[in-house]
């Protein structure tokens, strides 16, 4: 998950927005019964690759998000989930990401109004 962020959210600073492509994947690991593995490396899904690296800032959120996904599946509310479950697309212009409830038509996109557990990782 750490290396997915590397590419997804290259020069990008604000925490509450990197979390936010991460929980695209529990979304859809949730919804389609699958694995972080697979979902990652879903043909032309995400932008990610073995050898990339990585900071230890994006080690320490992708454990985070995974760590409040678990709780959740485990039956606790109130996780710090930061997207709602049925946002799992999104796009980008090289400085931000925008988070959509479908992939294409009529979509609504995230207006992050949920509160963040990430003004430090």
């Amino acid at each position: 998950m750490a290396k997915l962020l590397a590419y997804e959210c290259r020069g990008m600073e604000d925490l509450t927005e990197k979390a936010c492509v991460l929980w695209t994947v529990m979304n859809r690991v949730e919804k389609n019964g699958d694995t972080i593995h697979n979902v990652l490396r879903l043909a032309s899904q995400y932008a990610f690759y073995e050898e990339s690296e990585y900071s230890e800032e994006d080690f320490c959120l992708a454990l985070d998000v995974i760590a409040r996904w678990e709780k959740e599946q485990s039956g606790q509310t109130d996780v710090g989930r930061v997207l709602p479950k049925e946002y799992m697309w999104f796009f980008g212009d090289g400085q931000h990401n925008w988070f959509c409830d479908q992939f294409s038509g009529d979509y609504n996109l995230w207006d992050y109004s949920l509160d963040t557990p990430y003004q430090e990782c």
